[in-house]
């Protein structure tokens, strides 16, 4: 009951204001996404499996959480008009998921990667310039990849939005898909992030160990 009272409030939000609702919904589970990549990546960080989930709550990020967020702000209004647009249109069924796949998904994996690299660039205190530098060399570097997992994913999503989800709800039903899809983009991008820094490392350290192997060697 308290179920179908939430989902009667949230039809008469969208009655009432329908691109203020989707966006406020986008924001929360973006939101949730960078929440949980960063409970999940709290692994990586030091504690070796340790940690509780007590632990890894009290580290998260709560302003990387807000920024990841903020990809509502181009996010809902985006998908609002497209899948307006192709109902308008009258698509059929395959070019609806044709669209969504080769157009709408290039364009949201390119914003989230570089926002995802804006944020994390910004959380570890960079300057704004370098932040930006910083996404573009995410997007640059994690692009053609992501896209390609993407194809094998994303395109059943589309079908079950288009083909089971009523059109008000399509917006929050390509956004439930986006919580599981951008929890494993911010949490693999963060990985790799983690396996640079640890090769970087291990290049200083070979270089300084190349470095003291040249060096005049004092007699005893």
């Amino acid at each position: 009951e308290s179920r179908m009272n939430i989902l009667r409030r949230y039809d008469s939000w969208l009655i009432k204001a329908p691109l203020t609702t989707k966006w406020a919904s986008s924001f929360v589970i973006f939101g949730l996404c960078e929440f949980n990549a960063q409970i999940i990546t709290c692994d990586f960080e030091g504690s070796e499996g340790a940690a509780t989930f007590n632990d890894r709550f009290n580290r998260v990020d709560w302003r990387q959480v807000l920024g990841y967020a903020s990809l509502s702000f181009y996010n809902a209004p985006a998908m609002h008009a497209f899948y307006n647009f192709a109902v308008a249109r009258s698509w059929s069924l395959p070019a609806r998921i044709a669209a969504n796949s080769l157009v709408m998904d290039p364009m949201n994996i390119s914003v989230a990667i570089f926002l995802s690299g804006v944020n994390k660039s910004l959380g570890g205190g960079s300057e704004a310039r370098d932040a930006v530098v910083a996404g573009i060399d995410s997007w640059w570097k994690n692009w053609v990849a992501t896209l390609k997992t993407s194809l094998m994913v994303w395109p059943p999503i589309h079908l079950i939005n288009w083909m089971f989800m009523p059109q008000r709800y399509r917006v929050l039903g390509f956004n439930l898909g986006s919580l599981g899809w951008n929890t494993y983009l911010t949490w693999s991008l963060w990985l790799l992030e983690r396996d640079v820094d640890k090769a970087t490392q291990l290049a200083q350290v070979d270089k300084l160990t190349q470095l003291a192997d040249t060096l005049p060697k004092k007699a005893h």
